[in-house]
């Protein structure tokens, strides 16, 4: 199974929408890319990629049981759509202001952008590819996690605030996975949290390329902070605190 599940190859244009739909495996906890999620004038799309369809012992998604076929709808799928909140919840607005969006209509695609689409029932996730902004930057949003390893007592994170910069820094060290990425408070070693794996190797190319990606906090919260729902508790530990970041750099 992969574990390097975007590479600097892969980005999308203005205008477009796309996810990278991953299974992180239960035991060894590697990633897998299964397929591809994404939205192209006004229409959604999935496929499969051509490893997972040529794999004889593929666990088909939910309403994809034909690993060859190419499905379109002009609404979204509801394998994803499951995955985003209903306007309806008496907890929608605590969940937009936890994962920084606000006003009525809110595009699907930003929520699951924010949250990727992780449910305590299964370990699908949907990743964001990067997009170039108007000004030629490749810009993404990632969660972090891990911080119960590095910074139990999250003395580190309450240094931390919305707007802040943080550096991401190499931890070869680390017996789980020699391409772990630290989240630190800017300027410092004083780690805040962990990338996510399937994010990691992507950094690791952008440094071997010599770009240093600039990384901002957009939400922060604390290990005690009430959830808006039982969907912001991530698998294996991963919401003890919620760290919301966006990175950026030229290409």
């Amino acid at each position: 199974m992969s574990t390097h599940a975007l590479s600097p190859a892969v980005s999308a244009g203005p205008g477009a929408a796309d996810f990278l739909v991953l299974r992180q495996d239960a035991d060894t906890r590697a990633y897998r890319w299964l397929g591809v999620l994404s939205r192209h004038d006004g229409e959604f799309h999935f496929r499969y990629t051509d490893e997972a369809a040529s794999d004889a012992d593929l666990q088909t998604l939910p309403g994809f049981p034909d690993p060859t076929r190419q499905y379109a709808s002009p609404n979204l799928f509801a394998t994803f759509a499951n995955r985003v909140m209903t306007p309806r919840r008496d907890c929608y607005q605590s969940f937009l202001d936890m994962i920084g969006l606000s006003g009525e209509d809110i595009d699907p695609f930003e929520v699951l952008a924010r949250t990727w689409g992780t449910r305590v029932t299964d370990r699908i996730q949907v990743l964001p590819v990067p997009k170039v902004d108007a000004g030629g930057r490749l810009r993404m949003r990632f969660l972090v996690h891990g911080g119960r390893y590095v910074d139990p007592d999250a003395e580190v994170l309450g240094t931390v605030s919305a707007g802040d910069r943080l550096t991401l820094v190499r931890e070869p060290g680390n017996p789980e996975d020699s391409l772990a990425v630290l989240v630190c408070a800017d300027g410092s070693s004083r780690a805040v949290e962990y990338v996510l794996a399937p994010v990691a190797p992507f950094v690791h190319a952008l440094w071997e390329q010599g770009i240093d990606p600039e990384v901002m906090a957009e939400t922060v919260t604390m290990p005690d902070a009430p959830l808006a729902s039982n969907q912001m508790r991530l698998p294996r530990g991963w919401r003890r605190r919620w760290v919301r970041t966006s990175t950026s750099w030229l290409p």
